[in-house]
């Protein structure tokens, strides 16, 4: 148990930590991974023919590429409630608890930057929506009040904001 114990928390702390960006991009574009499977399903004859052929393949048990996407989503949840009961077994050997709370701190850090891309992506999401349902002509008049003017006289900028500044580089959802 112990060489086990050793060998998975060098597996993830060593290996995992080189993969930190790659789980919160696959899973922040899960939704279009999706989209671009049907369209391939519904376009594209040759592929649709050659996914069926391949899900009669009884290795496969019939799992296809839409839940291919999602076991890879729905494991890293599971890594934390892999690693919190060796981290209970190994109370006795503190260099196995220490690799194994790295470890955990690791895929912690993994799930938190996950998150925070995939709600990064639904925001980017959300900003092109409204910008496609923006008319082409429409736009609204910013007055803002000029901070560098002295106390005694207020000005006012007025500035036009178009539709094409909705998807501007420096232009986020909040």
């Amino acid at each position: 148990m112990e060489a086990f114990l050793c060998k998975l928390s060098r597996v993830i702390w060593e290996d995992f930590k080189h993969f930190l960006p790659f789980p919160g991009e696959f899973c922040s574009n899960h939704r279009s991974a999706l989209e671009t499977f049907k369209f391939y399903m519904t376009e594209d004859q040759t592929f649709a023919e050659w996914y069926k052929h391949c899900l009669q393949n009884p290795l496969l048990k019939k799992k296809g590429i839409p839940e291919c996407i999602l076991f890879v989503t729905q494991r890293l949840t599971k890594y934390p409630l892999l690693i919190q009961p060796l981290l209970k077994s190994s109370v006795d050997d503190k260099i196995e608890q220490e690799k194994l709370l790295k470890a955990m701190h690791l895929v912690k850090e993994i799930l938190v930057d996950v998150d925070s891309r995939v709600a990064d992506k639904d925001k980017e999401d959300r900003q092109l929506e409204i910008y496609k349902r923006m008319d082409a002509k429409s736009h609204a008049i910013l007055k803002q009040i000029d901070e560098r003017s002295d106390a005694k006289e207020i000005k006012i900028k007025e500035e036009k904001f178009r539709k094409s500044d909705i998807i501007s580089k420096n232009r986020k959802l909040k």
